[in-house]
């Protein structure tokens, strides 16, 4: 069995660029499961029905989050819809009354899933709650028998093999997203848990971890603030994790980078 991970997906030029590959991966490795996080789905940040309509659309079975999740106002609207708020987990340990589940149990070709998803703490401008603690209080209630998903979503590396560590052996994979950038430290942990510090972006391919370069550098070179975004075609990378079960297994045997970069046309 084979479960197939995806970070962020930024944009449309990240979701066009995931409908060209996600097809032939499917085709190529036979997912059970499909995840992707959507923290950044909507051009400019945030989630859209139309958004997570369309990953749904693709064959994205569960839909993690983020911070940026709650950027779009239209995130109400999605989680208004049971048929599309039944695909999403928002983080655990997330800040104030925020709709959705922090964790999601699914039954898919006979095996059953826990998908998680929870906040780092480092440079984060909210001050989350503990992860550890989140995490700790979410596997009491989750099936031991089950394939236990982690998404961390957080800024330092640190942070994110601090968690890992603290989850081997207990949960089935962790990954982070929020970074963009793809690491090469894709490994089985002592405990027997898949990990990879981040998966990466599928977005834009030769800008600023996704975004639009000449924007970012306003910002950061030359401190004027200016709406940041991706630009919508052009080169776009596709990063993805693959995670491989033998048969009756809640631990992986193994876990694999993909990549793959497409050319994304405008409108």
């Amino acid at each position: 069995m084979t479960i197939l991970v995806f970070a962020d997906i930024v944009g449309r030029i990240g979701r066009e660029a995931l409908a060209q590959i996600l097809p032939k991966w499917k085709t190529e490795f036979t997912p059970t499961l499909t995840l992707a996080n959507i923290e950044n789905l909507a051009h400019g940040g945030g989630i859209t029905p139309h958004t997570v309509a369309k990953l749904i659309e693709l064959g994205v079975d569960v839909m993690t989050g983020g911070n940026h999740m709650w950027d779009n106002p239209a995130y109400m609207e999605v989680f208004a819809n049971k048929d599309l708020a039944g695909h999403i987990v928002r983080p655990l340990n997330d800040v104030g009354v925020k709709p959705g589940v922090g964790a999601l149990e699914l039954e898919k070709d006979g095996r059953r899933f826990t998908i998680l998803n929870v906040m780092g703490q480092t440079f984060f401008k909210n001050a989350y709650p503990s992860p550890f603690d989140a995490l700790d209080q979410a596997l009491t209630k989750a099936d031991p028998d089950s394939i236990i998903l982690l998404d961390v979503h957080a800024e330092t590396t640190s942070e994110k093999a601090l968690i890992s560590r603290y989850a081997d052996g207990r949960v089935s994979a962790v990954w982070g997203s929020h970074t963009h950038v793809p690491t090469a430290d894709e490994r089985i942990l002592p405990g027997g848990t898949a990990f990879m510090t981040d998966v990466g972006l599928t977005g834009a391919h030769n800008e600023s971890i996704g975004i639009e370069y000449e924007k970012a550098l306003t910002l950061v070179k030359d401190g004027v603030k200016t709406h940041l975004a991706p630009p919508y075609s052009g080169p776009a990378e596709v990063n993805a994790a693959l995670l491989f079960f033998k048969s009756g297994n809640r631990l992986p045997a193994s876990i694999k980078r993909l990549r793959e970069i497409v050319t994304v046309l405008p409108n």
